[in-house]
């Protein structure tokens, strides 16, 4: 399988740098953006939602003979990462990077990895009646398409989450809904954070996301 790949990191010692990534994963339509937004209402973090920029980065490096240089992806994606306030701690939500696993435990060493996860079935569903725009979710056209991505995205999982054992943490849409307290100190416990209730007032700022947004 290609999510198989051997890939060897290079210069993984040279990284220094005392930012906090945490990249955010799954299907889209999973609950993505009210996982992201618990850290909204914390002012030391960055808010990134769907930057894209690991895939940039391994883009730009033209990996060759299965080598990836771990500390120049690292520099890279923290100088070209959109942070005025030079905070040093900071969320993605490129969902698709689930693929790059590997690249995100190895070239960001103190990172953690939140996978939001939901009913199959909604997810399928969801995904194929908002029709996405995004090239990067062309799949979203077809239910056959979308069903084939998610029974590959579970294969992908089940590989990592072995790999990686205590590195990924799962948190189910439904369950988040049901208790959102209980799910967001597990979040903020699983990065080292010390949480606050305030935290969960995201959802009375202005800019607040439709019903339909969050699901994503």
């Amino acid at each position: 399988c290609k999510f198989k790949r051997k890939l060897v990191f290079i210069n993984k010692q040279k990284i220094s740098s005392q930012i906090n990534n945490i990249f955010i994963i799954g299907m889209p339509r999973t609950g993505s953006t009210l996982v992201e937004n618990i850290f909204s209402m914390n002012p030391v973090f960055k808010i990134g939602g769907e930057t894209g920029l690991v895939e940039n980065c391994i883009f730009r490096q033209k990996i060759a003979k299965g080598k990836l240089d771990a500390f120049l992806l690292n520099n890279t994606y923290n100088r070209l990462f959109l942070n005025p306030q030079k905070k040093e701690k900071l969320t993605d939500k490129s969902l698709l990077d689930f693929f790059n696993l590997p690249i995100l435990i190895n070239s960001f060493p103190n990172c953690k990895v939140i996978e939001t996860v939901r009913n199959k079935n909604e997810v399928i569903w969801s995904i194929y009646k908002n029709n996405f725009q995004s090239n990067s979710l062309n799949f979203s056209y077809s239910l056959e398409n979308i069903r084939k991505l998610y029974n590959y995205y579970e294969k992908v999982m089940k590989y990592f989450k072995k790999k990686y054992p205590g590195r990924i943490l799962t948190i189910s849409y439904e369950d988040f809904i049901k208790n959102p307290k209980k799910k967001s100190k597990k979040i903020y416990d699983f990065c080292q954070l010390a949480w606050d209730n305030s935290y969960l007032n995201f959802q009375k700022k202005k800019y607040q996301l439709s019903h339909q947004v969050i699901h994503n």
